[in-house]
């Protein structure tokens, strides 16, 4: 009689460390994070920026937002923009971003002026830097609205 009640005790036990297994790995396999950058950034899994929330303007109109890996493993980065206010949208372009970020590596992202369309003053840009994790299935998204860029003439 004991033999089968400890029997029942350890399936029931197995049963529930399986349950909580499948859902921790729910839980940590589909994570995801979408993080408006202004005018307080906020934590992100993996992915940090040290953009402060001040849009920055310089005589190149040039946009950085500078990005830090905080996660153990590699990280792959894709920028794109989103909307451009005020502009054609071909005067504005991504001009460089690393297409990956070593672990604590930091790299930085430009958004500027693509000299096709000078001289239409200052545009109000939104962008994306998606970064995705090789297997931790890290998918993070910053998105930098509201930020001018000033296309000298």
């Amino acid at each position: 009689m004991i033999g089968r009640i400890a029997i029942g005790l350890i399936l029931i036990g197995g049963i529930g460390f399986i349950l909580s297994t499948a859902g921790y790995s729910a839980f940590t396999g589909g994570r995801e994070a979408i993080v408006q950058v202004a005018p307080a950034a906020e934590a992100t899994i993996g992915i940090e920026d040290e953009y402060n929330g001040t849009p920055i303007e310089n005589g190149e109109g040039e946009i950085i937002l500078d990005l830090k890996n905080n996660s153990p493993e590699p990280v792959e980065l894709d920028v794109e923009i989103e909307d451009v206010g005020g502009v054609d949208p071909e005067s504005i372009e991504v001009v460089q971003h690393p297409s990956e970020l070593q672990p604590n590596g930091q790299g930085s992202v430009t958004v500027g002026c693509s000299g096709r369309a000078p001289g239409q003053g200052a545009a109000n840009v939104t962008f994306c830097v998606q970064a995705s994790g090789t297997s931790t299935a890290i998918e993070a998204s910053k998105v930098a609205q509201g930020l001018n860029i000033d296309c000298p003439s």
